[in-house]
């Protein structure tokens, strides 16, 4: 009757009344455990990528649950040279920051620990110059990472696998208009050499013998 009377709680969204009740009978269902661990679960996560528009608020969407604080660390970082040492950008999270000075830090106050579901902060970076950013977030023990580009750069990308042709089109999103003499860098995941030139009048790079999916990085 007591695990029933919890799961009439959790149903009507009275989460510390259904843990109470959990509580009581935790010892003897396992269902009444499993739903105390999911609902005092911590989780914090960002985007893997954000892209922000030069002028526009640089800020990133923190997903979070159960947690208080978040410690937030912001880093320049040069993305080609990264791309260039890494040979992509798929564990760009691991890069080492030991010795380096972060933009911009801060500590951001959350809610009181007992959201019981997922919640949604927008975290400010203060970063305004056009680049690559790195953000790290740290609440209790959890950490998260992403990726934030600030440009007006905009790619589209047509990968043929079975030619092992990528065609890259730049266009800056702010003008309207194709880019030229863009730097563009290509890799594939099961490659160890960037295949690198500039774009055309029509803002167009065309790299050929890529295997496998496809990183591309565009500079001006």
């Amino acid at each position: 009757a007591i695990f029933i009377l919890g799961q009439i709680e959790h149903s009507l969204g009275r989460v510390a009344e259904a843990i109470q009740q959990y509580r009581l009978v935790e010892d003897r269902f396992a269902d009444a455990r499993q739903s105390i661990a999911a609902l005092l679960q911590k989780t914090i996560g960002l985007p893997e990528l954000t892209t922000i528009r030069p002028g526009k608020p640089a800020e990133v969407p923190l997903d979070y649950r159960n947690l208080t604080t978040c410690e937030v660390k912001v880093y320049r970082i040069d993305l080609a040279k990264f791309a260039l040492v890494r040979r992509g950008l798929g564990d760009i999270a691991q890069v080492n920051l030991a010795g380096i000075q972060p933009l911009h830090e801060a500590t951001v106050k959350l809610e009181d620990g007992r959201d019981y579901r997922a919640r949604t902060h927008t975290l400010p970076l203060a970063a305004k110059d056009e680049g690559a950013y790195l953000v790290v977030c740290r609440g209790d023990q959890h950490f998260t990472s992403g990726l934030v580009l600030i440009t007006p750069l905009e790619l589209e990308v047509q990968h043929d696998a079975a030619s092992g042709e990528v065609r890259t089109a730049v266009k800056d999103v702010l003008t309207d208009q194709c880019v030229f003499d863009a730097q563009v860098k290509v890799i594939g995941s099961a490659m160890r050499q960037f295949v690198t030139g500039a774009t055309d009048r029509r803002g167009v790079f065309v790299a050929q013998g890529i295997s496998h999916s496809p990183t591309v990085i565009a500079q001006v």
